[in-house]
């Protein structure tokens, strides 16, 4: 191609050479020109091995190279460009060929733990893989941690990264080691320690996820069960150890409508021996499986030796017991002991029952509701693996047995209890009886009574209507503490105790009892003792002695100009008007008149009614008996 040299002793190239030189040049300026962009990041990327553009296209390692190993630097997804240090895949939609993402795969576990902690549970879904988001959806991922954290009674999940990943650089799955502690009401804290899959995928890291991350020890399939053991409540007892309150087998009556031969025979006796129609007899067993044990009432002892007798021979009529709460003394003490009861859902939002479950039994009044805490107990538990089709325990995770409430043995004395009860007989009203050397109650009656057994066996709404109802005069009130009545001239010994402490009397002070007193300038009032003489003269002893009115008249009255409040301030002092510090029982009767209480005004004619225990004042029985104590 070369014709003739130059004038610098080159050879000469013809014209087409010439011009594929400058086209080459042009090339050259364009590819600088347009180095920044992506479109000659693409052009010179593919350009053959050779070209001059294919120096450019080595700045991008490729997955298999040395340089993939060094730890990647996270890109954020809007700038995930092809040429900017992310190889653009063959074949395919960029995302889909595997490689070490970019961040740290602790940092993500973390966050998933994290979220687990907090019970975030969507939140935690979106971390999830696409192979394990395909699998499971998000409402099933989302319950299935709700289900079991309700079904293990897990009250707090404390998970946290326990190693380094596992896997070599540059891989594209790892498992980041963690620990987990788990509080359950039933059988206490769980640890496990488990391993958290994370797979490369879309250019950071993901969790390839399955229902062992929950509990390690749960296949697939499987299902967690916690079966209860509740705890046995405590006994009761009187002083003597006698049972007042325990834990037995309460008979109940029902059918096995496998064994029912003649149902309108079956249904005939029983509507006549309980009380209860036909159509409701049977839709409790009906749609029952035949080998159902179907309860149609719960007996008492007297009810169960009967009813065993009259309905012997009925076939698919039997007898079985449950567990429950048994008062064996009847309606003795009924109003100390109180009852129980199902616990309700508002129950289980309040902060006392924080544990219980939704089928415990509480206590409701008395004793059994002021000692729930300790007569509960700790029930207990064992948390099982189960089969998929629920028939085989396929692992135990962790069980825990129960613990029994504490008993509690009180004061009473039963044979006293008991006759104090025969002694007040019908009439409505209270016996307390103290031992004055220590305040111990021995018994404390209440009339009328009702059987904290029907409560446990279960009453109908008209039953309970009966015991709220006026006509009934409230037997649920327990009267020796929760009704208030005029201390009358019980009150005359503070009266009496006042005039002595102020310094105004002494046991021998004298006064003249004429029948009648009106020192206060208002209506005339008369002592008990009738006629136109009274008691005569007497001393401030003998006063107290006979109960005489006039006397304490007279003290009222100089203890208000002493100072107006001096008495209701003084008795007081005796502990009435407010609650008797006793343990498992609450007093919230009783009220002491004074300026301010009931009415703004207190003059003289209101302490002198005090005086003789009369006008405003209110106690209960046992806040007089503990004054005389």
């Amino acid at each position: 191609m070369y014709r003739s040299r130059g004038n610098y002793g080159e050879p000469r190239r013809s014209a087409p050479a010439r011009l594929g030189t400058v086209l080459v040049v042009v090339l050259v300026l364009i590819g600088l020109l347009l180095g920044g962009t992506s479109l000659a990041r693409t052009l010179f990327h593919r350009a053959p091995s050779g070209h001059p553009g294919s120096a450019i296209g080595r700045t991008t390692p490729s997955a298999t190279s040395p340089a993939s190993t060094a730890e990647p630097t996270t890109i954020p997804a809007g700038d995930r460009a092809v040429g900017r240090g992310t190889p653009r895949p063959r074949g395919g939609s960029e995302g889909t060929v595997a490689r070490a993402p970019d961040g740290s795969p602790t940092v993500v576990a973390q966050r998933f733990l994290s979220l687990w902690q907090r019970g975030r549970y969507d939140a935690m879904y979106a971390l999830l893989s696409s192979g394990a988001r395909r699998k499971y959806s998000r409402g099933y991922f989302v319950q299935r941690y709700r289900d079991i954290a309700e079904m293990a009674t897990i009250t707090g999940v404390e998970p946290g990264v326990s190693g380094a990943p596992s896997g070599s650089p540059g891989a594209t799955s790892v498992k980041v080691p963690y620990r987990v502690i788990f509080s359950t009401q039933l059988v206490g804290d769980i640890r496990e320690q488990n391993s958290l899959p994370l797979v490369a995928e879309d250019g950071s890291w993901r969790v390839g996820w399955s229902p062992r991350l929950i509990f390690k020890e749960l296949g697939p399939g499987e299902h967690i069960y916690m079966e209860r053991y509740p705890a046995p409540r405590g006994t009761i007892y009187d002083r003597r150890g006698v049972p007042l309150a325990m834990d037995g087998e309460i008979p109940q009556v029902g059918v096995i409508p496998g064994q029912i031969r003649n149902e309108t025979a079956v249904l005939a006796r029983l509507s006549r021996a309980l009380g209860y129609s036909e159509s409701y007899i049977r839709g409790l067993y009906k749609g029952k499986p035949d080998d159902w044990f179907v309860p149609i009432e719960s007996l008492s002892p007297q009810e169960f030796g009967r009813l065993r007798v009259q309905l012997a021979d009925v076939p698919g009529v039997t007898f079985q017991s449950r567990p429950g709460r048994i008062y064996p003394q009847g309606t003795v003490l009924a109003q100390v002991l109180g009852y129980v009861g199902p616990i309700t859902a508002e129950d289980l939002k309040r902060p006392e029952y924080k544990g219980y479950s939704p089928n415990a039994t509480v206590g409701r009044s008395g004793l059994e509701h002021w000692a729930e805490r300790y007569l509960r107990g700790r029930d207990g538990g064992r948390l099982e693996v189960l089969s998929a089709d629920y028939k085989r325990v396929e692992r135990v995770i962790k069980s825990r047995p129960a613990v029994p409430g504490d008993d509690i043995y009180l004061n009473i004395a039963l044979d006293l209890q008991m006759t104090a009860e025969r002694e007040l007989g019908k009439r409505v009203g209270a016996v307390v009886a103290l031992d004055p050397r220590n305040g111990q109650i021995l018994a404390m009656a209440s009339h009328p009574s009702y059987d904290p057994n029907d409560f446990v066996r279960g009453m109908s709404r008209a039953e309970y209507a009966r015991l709220t109802s006026p006509a009934s005069h409230y037997p649920l009130i327990e009267r020796a503490t929760n009704a208030a009545y005029p201390m009358a001239s019980t009150f005359k010994v503070i009266t009496m105790a006042a005039g002595l402490t102020s310094g105004l009397y002494k046991p021998t002070s004298m006064f003249y009892d004429p029948g009648h007193w009106n020192g206060d300038g208002g209506p005339m009032r008369t002592d008990w003792l009738p006629g136109d003489e009274g008691h005569g003269a007497l001393d401030l002893s003998k006063g107290l002695t006979v109960s005489c009115d006039v006397v304490f008249y007279t003290v009222g009255l100089k203890l208000y100009q002493y100072r107006y409040d001096y008495l209701p301030e003084y008795a007081r002092k005796w502990g009435l008007g407010e609650s008797p510090d006793v343990d498992g029982l609450v007093n919230e009767a009783g009220q002491v008149p004074g300026p301010g209480v009931p009415n703004r005004d207190w003059n003289p004619g209101d302490n002198v009614n005090l005086a003789i225990g009369q006008g405003a004042l209110m106690v209960s029985p046992l806040q007089d008996a503990m004054v005389y104590m």
